[in-house]
């Protein structure tokens, strides 16, 4: 699992997460990938950790979808991955969008993930 920072909104209205997903579609071929929603408080200090939900996460998971970061704040995005069977996987980012009003905008997070999954051997 990761934490992926979003930039800071620096509108004067809430941004409202729409949906995330790999910023290279084929790049996750294989994973099972789930997303969470986080204020940016400082109190789910999560890098690359294991497990679902992250145990040094301290402020509840929401959903992407309807996720409201309001002005001047940043938020974080925590991506969860798994295999069912040995690999190596590299997802170098995540596109978000996101709505400000009554636009739509989508960015690229170009923080990604990396995955190594050994076999039981």
């Amino acid at each position: 699992m990761v934490g992926v920072v979003t930039p800071r909104n620096r509108s004067d209205e809430d941004a409202v997460f729409q949906n995330v997903e790999p910023s290279a579609s084929n790049s996750a071929r294989g994973l099972k990938l789930r997303f969470a929603a986080v204020p940016g408080t400082g109190r789910c200090n999560v890098g690359a950790v294991y497990g679902w939900p992250p145990d040094r996460c301290r402020e509840p998971l929401q959903a992407i979808k309807g996720f409201r970061v309001s002005p001047g704040k940043e938020s974080f995005i925590l991506v969860g991955a798994s295999a069912s069977h040995p690999g190596r996987w590299f997802v170098p980012g995540f596109k978000l969008r996101y709505k400000v009003g009554w636009r739509t905008y989508a960015t690229v997070l170009k923080q990604g993930l990396i995955l190594r999954v050994s076999g039981s051997g």
